[in-house]
Formats: C-alpha cells, structure tokens, sequence
C-alpha cells in the first residue's frame, strides 16, 4: 500500500470536486451538480502520513473497492469527470 501524507489527500480531493468543511478535523464532502452527495471523508489536520487502517477507511469512504483505483485518484490519475462516472455506475450519486 501506497503512504500519501494528509495534505496530500486533501489536496487532490480539493481538486476533484470535494469541498472542505473545518472543524476538530476537516472534512471533505463531494459535490456532484453543485449538491451535496454522501460521499464524504475525515483527515486529520496534522502533516503526517496517517497509517494503513485509516488510509483503508479513507479508500472505503470514497468508495473504492480496489487499491489500485484509490491511488490512481490521489494521484490525479482520476480526474472528476472519471470518478463522477464510476459513482453513477455503482449508482452513488
């Protein structure tokens, strides 16, 4: 499994239709059609790389069922459009 740092995800969810709401930690909800979908995430605040078990949780939340589909998104391998689509074909959105 591929280690990406909190700002890391978050910046590249920023990028893909997500948008941040602050609190005791910032979370990050995607938009589809300008509303507000169910798609939604928790990072921390902090720098660092959060650890296998919540980089799991943040592929669950976002609904990727393999791996390799999760790193392509962070890694802007997936753009919006792209996972817009594979939402509505697993009828999320």
């Amino acid at each position: 499994m591929k280690m990406y740092k909190s700002e890391e995800i978050k910046h590249s969810l920023l990028k893909k239709g997500f948008k941040l709401r602050e609190g005791d930690h910032s979370y990050l909800i995607f938009y589809s059609q300008g509303k507000e979908s169910q798609i939604a995430t928790k990072i921390s605040h902090g720098s660092g790389s959060p650890g296998k078990d919540i980089l799991s949780k943040i592929k669950r939340q976002l609904c990727f069922n393999s791996q390799g589909d999760f790193e392509r998104f962070i890694d802007c391998y997936m753009d919006r459009e792209e996972y817009e689509s594979y939402l509505k074909k697993k009828n999320l959105i």
